[in-house]
């Protein structure tokens, strides 16, 4: 089993999709990492491992961050940081805030702010996708729905991109943890039903303040990424691809193209196995959800756009007891946005081409100027 050098090369961050194709051409499927981990791309290895007890999420060090202490606290609050029964209540309790009912009961209130954030940016200029258009309203469905006032989304939104860049200086990072920590904490002290419901599902005597200020800044990126990916791919398509097939399968085929969340961590807590590959007890594994993604064993043509195609969800934000919990505020901004952005008078258009990610960005935020049909000749 050869090492996977090719994260370490900007072509393969400009585009992974291809690089993906070359490993399953080679039937290449688990690999080993360049830190001495492994590296698991395949779909069906991926959803195996990750229904597996014995795969858990990977504790922050307490000295991940040098001297920020308070930095690796705040990251080890997160979910994807937990494993057992702690991590368990926690999810549970986040799943009492972010569950299908709680978020489909604000469904109208999320499409009002849907309906006007494309507001905000109609026009006749370009306009980027990500930056003025998904990232502003992701923050400001994220503080609505949890329960922070209007003057917090702008603040949460800058501390969020500085907490999701793994670029950024780790002293900004851990001022920007202490600020959503605040934002946080005010809005509960505030009476947020959304934080109130989490801390009562909480074990007895828990703050509920850390997680939702970890669920802020991973539900805002997560979204972001998912939500501007789907825009971006479906911009690409015939302009009556969505009145052909429907908001809900575009989203779905979108977001497997999009690969929104590339790359998450996991660790194993026992001993375990992926299929004849021995995995030892304390192996970190990383987890290529967008590969599996754009498995051929999974999605024939992966590649293409095939709304309504056959073949299993595409593990777009993960899978088992690790899976993000957005979906379901995810697909509730998803499916007035997309109605909104390919309606039958007015649509958007690419303006010009995407540029890549940065390297070793977690979730994949495009960088994709758009402008409304109207704007342009026919």
């Amino acid at each position: 089993m050869r090492i996977f050098k090719e994260c370490n090369e900007p072509a393969f961050w400009a585009d992974p999709a291809a690089g993906f194709a070359r490993l399953f051409a080679a039937d290449e499927r688990v690999l080993h990492a360049p830190d001495g981990a492994l590296c698991v791309f395949g779909h069906a290895e991926l959803t195996a491992l990750a229904r597996q007890p014995a795969v858990e999420g990977v504790a922050v060090s307490p000295g991940a961050f040098g001297p920020h202490g308070d930095l690796a606290a705040f990251f080890g609050a997160g979910l994807f940081a937990g494993a057992g029964p702690a991590h368990r209540h926690a999810r549970r309790a986040a799943l009492a805030g972010l569950g299908v009912a709680p978020i489909a009961a604000r469904g109208a209130e999320i499409a009002r702010l849907v309906q006007q954030a494309l507001a905000d940016c109609h026009g006749a200029a370009p306009f980027d996708l990500t930056k003025d258009l998904v990232l502003p309203l992701t923050a400001r469905v994220w503080a609505h729905v949890a329960g922070y006032p209007g003057e917090a989304v702008k603040p949460l939104a800058r501390a969020v991109a500085i907490l999701s860049d793994p670029q950024a200086e780790i002293a900004a990072q851990a001022a920007a943890a202490r600020q959503v920590l605040t934002l946080t904490r005010a809005a509960w002290q505030a009476g947020s039903p959304f934080i109130r419901v989490i801390g009562d599902a909480l074990p007895s005597g828990a703050d509920p303040v850390p997680l939702v200020a970890s669920m802020a800044v991973d539900g805002i990126d997560s979204a972001a990424a998912g939500l501007a990916g789907a825009l971006a791919a479906l911009v690409r398509e015939p302009r009556d691809t969505v009145a052909r097939h429907g908001p809900e399968p575009c989203l779905e085929e979108a977001l497997r193209l999009a690969m929104p969340v590339i790359l998450s961590m996991r660790q194993a807590t026992e001993d375990t196995a992926c299929g004849d590959i021995r995995i030892p007890r304390g192996t970190v594994l990383w987890m290529w959800w967008g590969a599996g993604c754009m498995d051929p064993a999974a999605y024939g043509g992966p590649a293409r756009f095939l709304p309504r195609r056959s073949g299993p969800r595409a593990p777009v934000f993960g899978a088992g007891a690790h899976a993000c919990l957005g979906h379901a505020l995810i697909r509730t901004v998803a499916l007035p946005l997309i109605a909104g952005a390919f309606g039958e008078r007015e649509h958007l258009l690419a303006d010009g081409p995407a540029h890549p990610d940065q390297p070793w960005r977690l979730s994949r935020l495009p960088q994709q100027r758009v402008v409304w049909s109207g704007a342009r000749p026919a």
